[in-house]
């Protein structure tokens, strides 16, 4: 994520660290609805002084706050909440200093239960960039394995406008890179994050079993092999990839093959008018340029369609988009519907995003 100007930071001061902290707690007894109103405007007022921002979700009587700024000002605020009565089970979840926020523009954004995550997106605009914050707390909510709150947000996202297939690039896709971040930093190890994407990747198959595609089956775009790179333990990628082609009318195969001889067999015994080769979403898989190159030549020669389309995608060709002549594919992506869109253009075929038919709101739980 890169800074904009002030966006992040309050204007008129500037902080060279930002101190982060996330907590839940119980609240003592039920907070009624103008008791949630007085506690926020004195939190408000409190966090404009001390330079904090921030965001408050209240739900089923507990309380889930993100809190940002200067150290001390977060420091005082927690020494406060660990010392009110109305808090109790307090659970600190993390705590970090970093170079920028998440919610600059917030002094404190109050998350109500009939729409937690829904109220960082902008309403009026169901296809907008939705605000780097809800990014941070899926991210986070997939580290805690919180299953049931990243489902209701998913659920809630949809239920204003927000297109399921649109939300695999602005929040399901983007979470993972953040994930990843925070292993760079040394904040998380390697395999809290493969816990972390199970479950952003079971709460998306989750969803996308209630949601049809639109009208009759189109037919079909063609047979399109979806495969990991072998030793690649991060298999979100591949599956958004999978979905979308999916819902666009494939015929999708999906595999995760030990080796490159285990791709080559599925290559030759199936006539695959497309590969997808997919590297790790969450972390620069530089190292792999030599072995995916080498692969891609087999996968070629294996192929039972001499004019076989080979995609390759990942975190690595956000960065590195030029690639695909080098490693010898058609082309790469950064993404699962730009794997569609470019899969297209590599077979000269006109570009038809899926829809979905528009049914019932899902039901919050």
């Amino acid at each position: 994520m890169v800074e904009q100007g002030n966006r992040w930071r309050p204007p008129g001061r500037e902080w060279p660290l930002v101190s982060t902290l996330i907590y839940r707690s119980q609240a003592a007894t039920p907070i009624a609805a103008t008791g949630l109103e007085r506690l926020l405007t004195r939190a408000k007022a409190r966090n404009r002084r001390l330079g904090v921002t921030g965001m408050l979700l209240y739900s089923d009587n507990q309380f889930f706050q993100w809190l940002e700024g200067p150290p001390e000002g977060v420091t005082q605020i927690w020494d406060s909440i660990r010392q009110d009565p109305r808090h109790g089970h307090i659970e600190l979840i993390d705590h970090h200093t970093r170079s920028l926020r998440l919610f600059g523009d917030w002094d404190m954004k109050f998350v109500s239960r009939e729409a937690p995550l829904a109220a960082l997106s902008d309403q009026g605009h169901a296809h907008k960039e939705l605000h780097p914050g809800l990014i941070g707390l899926m991210a986070q909510l997939a580290l805690d394995g919180d299953a049931a709150a990243i489902v209701d947000g998913l659920e809630e996202l949809l239920v204003i406008g927000q297109d399921f297939l649109a939300l695999h690039g602005s929040l399901i896709e983007p979470a993972a890179r953040l994930l990843g971040d925070w292993w760079c930093e040394d904040r998380i190890g390697a395999v809290e994050i493969a816990i972390a994407l199970s479950y952003l990747q079971s709460a998306v198959r989750r969803i996308g079993a209630t949601q049809s595609d639109a009208g009759p089956m189109r037919e079909a775009g063609g047979d399109i092999l979806i495969a990991t790179a072998p030793g690649e333990t991060h298999g979100l990628g591949a599956a958004l990839v999978g979905d979308v082609f999916r819902r666009s009318g494939w015929r999708v195969a999906r595999e995760f093959p030990a080796d490159a001889g285990a791709l080559c067999a599925e290559l030759r015994g199936g006539r695959f008018d497309a590969l997808c080769l997919c590297l790790s979403d969450v972390i620069d898989r530089a190292e792999q340029i030599g072995p995916l190159t080498s692969l891609i030549r087999a996968a070629r020669a294996a192929s039972a369609n001499p004019a076989l389309v080979v995609m390759a995608g990942g975190r690595l060709f956000r960065t590195q988009p030029d690639l695909a002549p080098f490693i010898g594919a058609d082309a790469v992506y950064s993404g699962a519907a730009d794997a569609l869109s470019r899969t297209l253009s590599s077979m000269g075929r006109p570009q038809t995003p899926p829809r979905l038919r528009a049914g019932r709101a899902p039901t919050l739980h």
